[in-house]
């Protein structure tokens, strides 16, 4: 790993409404970042890749 990229440790907060079993939870999810990385774009990521 060079010195300009990082990893972003993402920790979210997961529930499933329509669950009757499911209860709040945390999960971490791990991503490089990239030039002009948004929030939104760091969790568009982590959805299409990861979740």
């Amino acid at each position: 790993m060079s010195d300009n990229e990082r990893t972003i440790v993402v920790r979210v907060l997961k529930f499933d409404p329509q669950s009757a079993v499911s209860k709040p939870h945390f999960k971490e999810y791990q991503l490089k970042e990239t030039p002009s990385m948004t929030l939104f774009i760091a969790l568009n990521l982590i959805r299409e890749h990861q979740d």
